[in-house]
């Protein structure tokens, strides 16, 4: 038996088709409606196991009825977060799982659900059982997957490299500022004066190094020398 999975949550799908294929089911998961319906085209499904509210805005129940229209041999069994839910106008719903979703009581009811009629089936539609082609059919997908991240990194990398290019364009700019400022500086000989003031405030700080080097030699021999003093002076 085929089923479909629609949820716009990955780790859900996930779990669902992981418990699903141990009862023997193969499965198929979408996160998005737009997923759904690229699936739908290659594949008839014999149930759909659909969440009510997706996150792109639309009811999944939404995709259920109009996927009914086209296949109305389906069944179908919604999942949702509360309770009173009623059927859009069209549907035939078979039951509706609260969450988290009691697959005791699900998978008896799949089990129950009879299979697609050949006869039912348009020259054109596809009928899958064989678990080899649905795993090539999730390979493309995510190889198409995979391409849209690539392409994605790419986009990124190329805005990265933008920004780099208008940053360093800035950092020109803001070199050719301080380099005429500096010429200005120059050429005011503020430069020149700053010179001289600092050989000057060097000299003197020289000067006064020496003087009290001077005088701390005087102290430290004020004692001696006095005592010299003295005695020349009694002479």
């Amino acid at each position: 038996m085929n089923i479909l999975i629609l949820d716009d949550d990955k780790t859900v799908c996930d779990v669902f088709k992981a418990r699903l294929e141990r009862e023997g089911f193969v499965c198929m998961t979408a996160t998005s409606t737009d997923e759904a319906w690229a699936k739908a085209r290659v594949l008839k499904f014999d149930a759909l196991i659909v969440d009510l509210d997706l996150s792109e805005g639309k009811q999944g129940d939404q995709f259920a009825a109009e996927y009914k229209k086209r296949h109305p041999w389906t069944k179908v069994f919604i999942v949702s977060g509360s309770e009173g839910y009623v059927p859009v106008p069209g549907i035939e719903v078979e039951k509706t799982f609260l969450k988290p979703v009691d697959f005791e009581a699900l998978i008896p009811l799949l089990n129950a659900t009879p299979r697609i009629r050949p006869k039912e089936l348009s020259a054109d539609s596809v009928r899958l059982d064989d678990r080899d082609t649905m795993l090539i059919i999730e390979l493309i997908n995510r190889v198409v997957e995979h391409t849209n991240i690539v392409a994605t990194s790419q986009a990124l990398i190329t805005e990265s490299l933008e920004q780099m290019v208008e940053a360093m364009t800035r950092n020109e700019e803001k070199s050719d500022f301080i380099y005429a400022m500096l010429k200005k500086v120059d050429e005011s000989g503020i430069l020149k004066i700053y010179e001289a003031v600092s050989k000057f405030l060097k000299e003197a700080a020289s000067k006064v190094f020496w003087a009290l080097v001077v005088l701390l030699g005087l102290w430290l021999v004020r004692n001696p020398l006095l005592s010299f003093l003295n005695e020349l002076l009694k002479k």
